[in-house]
């Protein structure tokens, strides 16, 4: 998981949280006349959580191995053996082949835009802005 996915997720179990303390502090089931409502903050902070874990841990090649193209092939279930510098690999999501020739992609386009609210809080990072 990325640092992006690490204070994304930190700060939607932030705003969850403030949520639930208001509804226990009797400001629960509130519903504003536009629509917002208690129910509608926890809806968003559940759906923005499951996308930045959709788009987190996915890799890239190292710089390295870039320019090489693995030889792969798909199997009847969707996973995927290589070979590739020399080396058969049962599978492309074997933990030592990621480390080996993978590291971490950079942030997508999504969670950089799902931080820009939080841009003002002390542990953005300017390189996540869009």
């Amino acid at each position: 998981m990325t640092d992006l996915s690490e204070f994304l997720l930190a700060r939607i179990a932030e705003d969850e949280a403030l949520c639930r303390e208001e509804i226990a502090d009797g400001y629960g089931g509130w519903q504003h006349e536009s629509g917002w409502s208690s129910g509608r903050v926890l809806a968003e902070c559940e759906v923005k959580r499951r996308i930045v874990e959709s788009q987190s841990g996915s890799f890239t090649w190292r710089e390295e191995f870039s320019a090489l193209s693995p030889y792969v092939r798909r199997g009847w279930h969707g996973s995927a053996e290589a070979s590739f510098d020399g080396e058969r690999w049962e599978s492309m999501d074997d933990p030592e082949f990621i480390e080996r020739y993978m590291e971490p992609s950079p942030p997508s386009q999504v969670l950089r835009l799902l931080a820009l609210p939080y841009a003002d809080h002390l542990a953005y990072r300017e390189e996540w802005r869009p």
